[in-house]
């Protein structure tokens, strides 16, 4: 087990020696397992170690990097396109890397692989163009012109290796389109049938990407003149106005849709094929305006054929569906049409169908499945407990069966074959866990896994905010797996990036331990003992990891800095959700609901009970308590003259953009423009307030301590507004019997005292009232 955890650590910088050497000296799976330590080195979660790895001068990286580039296809060679795509990125190593002692290594290694015209070419062409960025480093780049060491050099345009040559090869095909300075019109010619058989060949979708980034470099390159003289003397700017030009690129109009669909469902092979693509074309990020209509107009059926085409054989057909169906689940107009509507059935059955079978397309599913879910609880629910059977059959509760999409999830994220059915021995669950994600790591589709497993984890995020979907969802191995993520995670937490799987699995963490009915499940799987460490980070995991501990009931003891730290992070979090704003560089306006974050504040206060002060009775913390109770009753209230423009709690979503990594790119030569982010706007909320009763009441021994007794007129009159205020919200209709019984204890404590009142009491009466002035609020609601 120590050996499996180690070989899937990603090494330090003082182990690169001895990983080039690897490189050098070996072949096959150890240069590719080498190669592969060094690209997770410069990873998205070790952007830290990318500038030292090429600039520090310890170590020469790029050369064996390069040198794989010029070897074999393989796993070695995709792994250094995607070491040297990462280490491209910095300013500081574009200079290394484009001018320096092993510059010529470099281009001339991802010149070879654009030569080839191989798979990874396109990585090639992105690298290329990081570099360009670097004004010196174009006519370098463009120029490079390779001949044999000792041989006298060769200008680029008589070299046919050069990579002016051969990006005018790819674009023309050598084959079909004359030399530069013959026959014009007949190049014309041959260069459109280039490009219509080019929409014919089997690998049409990989040519088109590759063809994208190939102009993409070409238009940074060109903006030297050096470089566009030698670029007007080639065929390059006649194949690229061809490609600009050309009809078959443009989508249709929508009112070709019926036709379209028409092509659909009678054909098969690359005429359906060619219809979805044009589908998919009228809703791609040229044309989001385009969505709403063709879902919402009431005009075409466009879900049920493409959720038909889920259903049927992989290929391109499926792929362009899937893609299709993001673009348009991300309006919010659409979403419910498309997870309520009368195909909602068709198109999360297909989507399930998908990430039942094609490991492929998976994560496209679920990325989908995502922007749905960002609805409301009605879409979770119904979602999460898709549970298809035959036509006229019973219906089945989803957790019997074994196609319903929890089942499914369940069966992604823990492998059937090596963890047990729910109900069966934990111990020995996680074991073979842990065998199972040894196993992954192994994986020749390792890093297509990874990207699957990673949103699938984001899906259940979204998923287990409903309290019905949690308690589902804790009845299965899913909290186990969640909490396994973590467990065998490979970089410590501040290098978590957002959406990563390790962010979405403390998030489903998190989300579950808000409900009675799935935090067992959590504790049952180690899950505080796994997330103590975390609360440390004073970020955004930290945050998520302070939270659920508070819900799994961790001791007092366990929170840092005696729980000042806990404090002050959720404490700032419900202001922030009061206020509409987010935290700069950690999460986002929308991202977390004031109901899980009251909760949490509750669920600490009640912790702290144990100790004689409570850290968490400050002045702020009681005054936003009082702030969110008010707040509720100047809503239910009809004599309120008006309330604030706060009105407590929302059925907010997280933003995020989904931009695929490297690792996960190459899996998809469409990529959805974006996870769609709709903000709701405030409701009443009842638990919100409720929450911060209990924690008032939680508080009092604290607040009402007779150290800080002083007698005065204002603290008196203070005492009795916020008492009145308390029997207030007892009385507000739909309020619980326990939300009740917090109100009126608490009131009959502070009206105990008497004319006596703390400071803590007296400060928070005047921030309260502060607020209720900047807002416009009644202020004398409250008073006898």
């Amino acid at each position: 087990m120590t050996d499996s955890k180690k070989s899937t650590k990603p090494p330090s910088l003082d182990d690169i020696p001895e990983l080039l050497l690897t490189i050098e000296k070996e072949k096959g799976e150890k240069s590719a397992a080498a190669i592969k330590r060094i690209y997770e080195l410069c990873d998205v979660g070790h952007k830290q170690n990318r500038v030292p790895m090429v600039c520090s001068g310890k170590w020469d990286v790029l050369t064996p990097l390069a040198a794989c580039l010029t070897q074999e296809s393989g796993d070695g060679r995709q792994l250094a396109c995607l070491a040297l795509n990462n280490l491209s990125i910095p300013t500081e190593n574009k200079r290394v890397m484009a001018l320096g002692p092993a510059a010529k290594d470099v281009i001339g290694g991802l010149c070879n692989i654009i030569a080839e015209d191989k798979k990874e070419s396109y990585l090639c062409y992105i690298c290329l163009m990081n570099l360009s960025f670097l004004q010196a480093s174009i006519t370098t780049i463009l120029q490079h012109s390779p001949v044999a060491d000792g041989a006298v050099p060769v200008k680029a345009l008589e070299n046919p290796d050069s990579l002016i040559r051969v990006l005018e090869k790819l674009l023309s095909n050598s084959s079909s389109t004359p030399k530069s300075g013959s026959g014009r019109p007949a190049g014309v010619r041959r260069a459109c049938d280039f490009f219509k058989n080019l929409t014919k060949s089997k690998d049409n979708a990989g040519k088109s990407q590759r063809l994208q980034w190939a102009c993409a470099l070409i238009k940074k390159l060109a903006k030297s003149e050096d470089n566009a003289k030698l670029l007007g003397k080639t065929n390059i700017p006649m194949c690229v106005a061809m490609i600009e030009s050309k009809k078959s690129t443009k989508p249709p109009p929508l009112d070709d849709i019926p036709e379209l669909l028409l092509t659909i469902e009678k054909e098969k092979g690359e005429k359906s094929a060619a219809a979805v693509k044009r589908i998919y074309e009228l809703c791609d990020v040229g044309h989001k305006q385009n969505r709403v209509p063709m879902v919402c107009s009431g005009k075409w059926d466009v879900l049920t054929p493409l959720a038909a085409c889920l259903t049927q054989e992989s290929g391109d057909r499926r792929h362009l569906a899937c893609l299709a169906l993001n673009n348009l689940s991300i309006p919010t107009e659409n979403k419910r049409v498309m997870a309520l509507g009368p195909a909602a059935k068709d198109v999360i059955g297909g989507l399930c169908n998908v990430i039942a079978e094609d490991k492929q397309y998976a994560y496209l599913c679920c990325i989908c499945l995502m922007n749905l879910s960002f609805l409301d609880e009605a879409s979770i629910t119904t979602i999460l407990q898709h549970s298809p059977v035959a036509d006229g059959a019973v219906p089945v509760k989803a957790l019997e069966n074994p196609d319903s999409l929890i089942r499914v999830l369940e069966k992604l994220l823990s492998n059937s074959s090596s963890t047990p059915k729910s109900g069966s021995g934990k111990t020995a669950g996680v074991r073979r866990a842990c065998d199972f994600f040894k196993n992954l790591a192994k994986s020749e589709d390792n890093a297509g896994k990874s990207v699957r497993l990673r949103w699938a984890c984001g899906l259940i995020k979204n998923l287990a905010k409903s309290e019905d979907n949690a308690g589902l969802l804790g009845k299965t191995d899913i909290p186990m797996c969640v909490v396994d993520n973590l467990r065998n995670a490979n970089t410590s937490p501040n290098c978590w990036t957002s959406n990563s799987l390790e962010d979405f699995s403390l998030f489903v963490i998190l989300n579950l331990a808000q409900w009675d009915a799935s935090k067992d499940a959590l504790i049952d799987a180690g899950a505080v003992e796994v997330i103590k460490p975390i609360m440390n980070e004073g970020d955004l995991q930290g945050l998520k990891a302070t939270m659920a501990c508070a819900f799994l009931e961790a001791s007092w003891f366990d929170f840092p800095d005696g729980g000042q730290s806990a404090n002050k992070s959720v404490s700032e979090l419900m202001t922030n959700i009061v206020e509409k704003k987010g935290k700069d560089g950690q999460y986002a306006y929308g991202v977390f609901k004031l109901y899980t974050s009251t909760k949490a504040f509750r669920d600490l206060c009640l912790s702290a009970k144990l100790v004689a002060t409570s850290p968490m009775a400050t002045p702020s913390s009681v005054a936003l308590c009082f702030q969110i109770i008010s707040d509720l009753v100047l809503a239910a209230t009809d004599e309120a003259e008006g309330g604030s423009k706060y009105v407590p709690d929302a059925m907010s979503a997280e933003s995020s953009n989904y931009v695929p990594d490297a690792m996960s790119a190459e899996s998809s030569n469409y990529v959805p423009d974006a996870i769609s982010a709709e903000y709701s706007k405030y409701v009443p909320d009842a638990m919100s307030a409720e929450y911060s009763v209990q924690s008032i009441e939680a508080m009092l021994p604290t607040i009402l301590a007779k150290e800080q007794y002083h007698r005065s007129v204002q603290s008196e009159e203070a005492a009795a507004e916020i008492v009145n205020m308390l029997y207030a919200y007892a009385n507000v209709s739909g309020t619980s019997s326990k939300a009740q019984a917090s109100a009126r204890n608490s009131a009959e404590q502070i009206k105990g005292v008497s004319g006596n009142a703390g400071q803590i009491l007296e400060i928070a009466h005047d921030l309260w009232t502060q607020y209720r002035k900047r807002e416009g609020q009644p202020s004398d609601q409250f008073i006898n």
